[in-house]
Formats: structure tokens, C-alpha cells, sequence
């Protein structure tokens, strides 16, 4: 978790491909998103060091998509999942209007 200036807080993810993993998206965890601020997701270069691209989703559209990613992963498993695990990818972003910010 982070916090800008003004205290709002915002779930970050940075990652050097074009995906962005949640780890645990419990019910409850994607009822907590709705009280964040929103999701930053940004893709670096580890070699360079060097923050390549940055996106901010509002959390009223990502967490249905993770909802609805989460729940299809579970409805087609043929065995209970250890883990509720989803990622974004960068395919997701224009279906949750992501605000491109670098």
C-alpha cells in the first residue's frame, strides 16, 4: 500500500512485464479495494532501472474484472484453489479505462 500527499491511499504493483498480480482477492480484500483511492501499476526496466510506463485504474472498474477473473478461474477448476490469485494484464486496461500517467 501507498499514500500520496493528501493520505489517500492506493494499492501499487510494479513489475517489468505487462502484468500485474494479486496475490490474495478474498472477498474481503476486493471489498477493502473499494475504499482505496485506486491502483497503481507500473512496468520497469530492472537492468536500466527505469520506470517505463505508469497506469491509474479506478477501483470501482478493476475490482469486478478481478471478481469476474477470480470467480471463472474457480468455476472451471476441478479441484478447490490453495490460492485466489488474479493478475491484470495489459490487454485488461483499456476494458477498466486505465489513465496512462508515463
Amino acid at each position: 500500500d501507498a499514500f500520496d500527499e493528501f493520505g489517500n491511499e492506493f494499492e501499487y504493483k510494479v513489475y517489468s512485464g505487462n502484468t500485474w498480480g494479486f496475490q490474495d482477492i478474498s472477498d474481503d480484500v476486493l471489498k477493502k479495494y473499494y475504499s482505496i483511492k485506486g491502483f497503481i501499476l507500473a512496468t520497469v526496466d530492472k537492468k536500466k532501472i527505469e520506470v517505463k510506463k505508469i497506469f491509474k485504474v479506478n477501483p470501482n472498474l478493476a475490482v469486478p474484472l478481478l471478481k469476474a477473473k477470480r470467480d471463472e478461474r474457480i468455476k472451471k477448476s476441478k479441484k478447490p484453489l490453495r490460492r485466489l490469485q488474479e493478475s491484470i494484464v495489459t490487454g485488461d486496461l483499456n476494458k477498466i479505462n486505465a489513465e496512462k500517467l508515463l
